[in-house]
């Protein structure tokens, strides 16, 4: 018997299509370790793209609420890196990872990635990480060093992201993130 799972496995569908790709899988396993009986019971549940949509906004919620509780109980200042920019189909972004300690071991994760509505701008940039902040009700007293690409809108000195996150967290520290310096100096080098 082939499983039904593997015919439906390339069908490059949404992943909301439960009831084609997903339960097809789950009635093979069900078949397998429980029997047929099993599967009739399962077979009368319905999969729906409302129902497996929500349960991916929960799950999302979820992990977001265990990053902010594990920042807000960090005994020491956390860490952001950012970047921003623009994709192919002229949509700006910007992607925001964290660090902090938690339980004596530093732990690094994706704290979001928003659209910027207008432009790149550090002010755009700066109003975004501050909204995020404020909305999850984190202090953004929190955060003790920023690492950026060299872009003027993220270093630059009067009115780049650090410049003004500085003016809102004076003990900031700010820096270039090593790994576009090296890229940098690899591209001068070929």
């Amino acid at each position: 018997m082939v499983p039904r799972c593997i015919s439906n496995r390339k069908i490059e569908k949404p992943h909301t299509v439960a009831e084609s790709l997903v339960k097809p899988c789950a009635m093979d396993m069900v078949i397998i370790v429980m029997g047929d009986e099993a599967e009739k019971k399962l077979q009368q549940i319905r999969l729906s793209n409302d129902a497996i949509s929500t349960r991916i906004s929960d799950i999302s919620k979820d992990i977001l609420d265990q990053v902010v509780s594990g920042l807000k109980s960090s005994p020491v200042k956390i860490s952001i890196q950012l970047d921003e920019s623009t994709d192919v189909s002229n949509c700006s972004q910007a992607i925001v990872m964290v660090r902090y300690v938690k339980d004596k071991s530093v732990v690094e994760v994706f704290l979001f990635c928003a659209s910027l509505k207008t432009t790149t701008t550090a002010i755009d940039v700066f109003e975004l990480v501050k909204n995020f902040f404020s909305e999850n009700d984190i202090d953004l007293q929190m955060i003790g060093s920023v690492c950026t690409d060299g872009a003027p809108s993220m270093l630059g000195n009067r009115s780049g992201f650090a410049a003004l996150m500085k003016r809102e967290i004076p003990t900031l520290q700010a820096t270039h993130c090593f790994l576009h310096r090296h890229a940098l100096a690899v591209k001068t080098s070929l």
